[in-house]
């Protein structure tokens, strides 16, 4: 008998708990829902405690696909510079991430690598970039193959749509 007033009492307990857990939730759920910047507070709270879980994040630039790839083959920087048409000090820059490697040295690269280190193309912006970078052009020299000379200027540097900017110049970028 004993026992089950225990039990019982701990059972209001919990149950006691588990309300005042769920009203809490419901009031910061109402907090949230009527304050932008209490719910932004929340998510930058979790985000914080899911970062205090990672050890290690690495980015992974051109460079350290060209580093990679001379030391896969065990050449030296000198002879990647030679093969890329840049001195062995460039190298170097770009296998530190000091400097990114100039558009007209991507095609260069690209076949030192044996693969495009870019992420695949998603929007046309990005498709404009990938073709650009392929052929090793600038933003001016490639506007003419599209037909849009004069018009790509700020194409994917201001964040507007291209598309809007010059509809015809957009159906000529392969893969659109």
């Amino acid at each position: 008998m004993v026992e089950a007033g225990k039990s019982a009492e701990a059972n209001v307990i919990r149950r006691r708990e588990e309300t005042a857990t769920t009203r809490s939730l419901l009031n910061t759920a109402k907090v949230m829902e009527d304050n932008p910047v209490a719910l932004r507070l929340k998510e930058l709270e979790t985000l914080e405690r899911v970062a205090e879980r990672i050890d290690k994040i690495s980015v992974f630039g051109i460079g350290d696909h060209i580093q990679l790839r001379r030391s896969e083959r065990k050449l030296p920087q000198r002879d990647v510079a030679n093969q890329i048409g840049v001195s062995s000090v460039t190298i170097g820059n770009w296998e530190k991430n000091s400097t990114d490697p100039p558009v007209e040295f991507m095609p260069a690269i690209m076949a030192f690598l044996g693969y495009d280190p870019m992420p695949a193309p998603t929007t046309l912006a990005e498709r404009m970039r990938a073709y650009r970078h392929r052929f090793g052009l600038s933003i001016k020299a490639a506007a003419p193959r599209w037909g849009a000379r004069g018009l790509l200027g700020r194409v994917g540097a201001d964040g507007t749509d291209p598309v809007e900017a010059v509809p015809d110049a957009a159906r000529r970028v392969p893969g659109s």
